[in-house]
């Protein structure tokens, strides 16, 4: 390499150290200025108010129920109250056989800053065990401040009445003649009004429930009915056994509906115009109505009497009057009954009525004061039957004309001193007729 001279070499050293070396002196001193400072002005002071924390929900738990009568088992409900303090809240309740150790039911959401009632419903066959005897519980509610939870309670389960929920009552509905199942006989439990059908062979089987102690479980009550059968009731006790169940057994026979059982009876209390008709009814145990039908021609019955109704199954006296009848007339007569499965009739009897009793006209006579008048020639002449009769009132002013047949009769009477009287009566077939002759005594005799 070439080498540089000597006074180039102190020139390149001196450009290099003017780039990395700043005099002293080399800035101009400043010149001091002076500092203005406003004089403060007096402002408004204002007050801002701090913001409310926000609050968890405020929990009650409330009281258990437990219904012992559900439809799967037991049934309990919880209930609390819960104030959500304002802010979008869920609440749910925790449970289990253990205290502190819980199981969850489904959630609610509330809002608002009242208290609120809450309540949910646990089936106990399907989430809590029967024999467990005391269950634990609390209410919960949680919002964006926090979680908070109620006191922790305890209800008792359904445990000793499990027995009733596996109760069972079952058994054959038959035809008492034959022994025969029923095809789809119906079967009402009576103690919670549930009906079933029985197949075709007349077999039926029904799971039963239990009222609130379980007591149901002991005894069921069952109606058995059918198309052309008496309905039956029975009833029955099971038993309980340590696997919670138990079960009864009721196989009832239904009679089969059959026609009334009927027998006509002899005629009492026979008059002229009326009579009593008699028979012997047995209903066989199906409600009945029962008459009598009548008339004066054998086997032809145009008339019926009012109709009584039976039931049950003893033979029963029925007993019912008839009027409107001829005197001196024969009657044929027999009973009727009829209820659902048909109508039966009785044999057929007779029976005469009375002749009628023969007609009277009787009576006084007396003057005009009432005191009687003794032998005034009464006469009676009849206007139909063209007879006339006379006779004289007694001591008593009494007279009487006896056996007379319907007519309009024309009575006179008469007596020496006394004015003449005239009337015309109408008598009935039997009829007794009374009438009272006043006669006014004359003032000079005209005879």
């Amino acid at each position: 390499m070439e080498k540089l001279p000597f006074n180039l070499c102190i020139a390149f050293l001196a450009g290099i150290l003017m780039n990395f070396v700043t005099p002293a002196f080399s800035s101009p001193t400043p010149t001091p200025t002076a500092i203005i400072i406003p004089t403060p002005t007096a402002t408004a002071t204002t007050t801002v108010s701090a913001t409310p924390t926000p609050q968890p929900p405020t929990v009650t738990t409330g009281e258990a129920t437990v219904d012992y009568g559900g439809e799967n088992g037991c049934l309990a409900t919880l209930s609390g109250t819960v104030n959500a303090n304002g802010l979008q809240t869920t609440a749910w309740f925790e449970y289990g056989e253990t205290s502190g150790s819980y199981s969850t039911t489904a959630t609610q959401t509330i809002s608002g800053t009242s208290n609120t009632e809450i309540s949910n419903e646990i089936e106990v066959s399907s989430t809590l065990d029967c024999n467990i005897e005391t269950y634990y519980y609390r209410l919960v509610a949680q919002n964006s401040a926090g979680k908070s939870y109620g006191s922790e309670n305890t209800f008792a389960s359904c445990f000793l009445y499990l027995d009733c929920f596996g109760c069972t009552v079952s058994g054959y509905i038959t035809d008492s003649k034959t022994g025969k199942g029923i095809s789809n006989a119906t079967i009402l439990i009576v103690n919670n009004g549930d009906n079933v059908v029985a197949d075709t062979d007349g077999y039926y089987e029904y799971l039963y429930g239990s009222d609130y102690y379980g007591n149901v479980c002991g005894e069921v009550e069952i109606t058995a009915s059918a198309y052309g059968y008496v309905s039956s009731t029975k009833s029955g006790t099971s038993g309980q056994s340590e696997e919670c169940s138990c079960s009864t057994t009721l196989n009832i026979e239904l009679e089969p509906i059959t026609s009334p059982s009927v027998s006509t009876g002899t005629a009492t209390d026979i008059k002229s115009n009326s009579a009593t008709l008699n028979g012997i009814v047995n209903a066989n145990n199906v409600s009945s109505d029962v008459w009598f039908e009548y008339n004066k021609d054998s086997g032809f019955y145009s008339n019926t009497s009012s109709i009584t109704n039976v039931s049950g199954s003893d033979n029963l006296e029925v007993r019912v009057g008839i009027s409107g009848l001829s005197a001196n007339t024969t009657y044929y007569h027999r009973v009727v009954a009829q209820n659902s499965a048909g109508t039966s009739y009785g044999s057929e009897r007779s029976f005469t009525t009375s002749v009628l009793p023969e007609g009277t006209i009787s009576g006084y006579v007396s003057d005009t004061t009432g005191n009687p008048i003794e032998s005034v020639k009464v006469t009676l002449d009849g206007k139909k039957t063209f007879i006339s009769i006379t006779t004289f009132s007694d001591s008593d002013g009494f007279f009487a004309f006896y056996d007379l047949d319907a007519d309009a009769y024309i009575i006179k009477a008469s007596k020496k001193g006394y004015k003449r009287y005239k009337k015309t009566v109408a008598l009935e077939e039997g009829e007794s007729k009374e009438i009272n002759i006043k006669i006014k005594k004359l003032k000079k005799a005209r005879w």
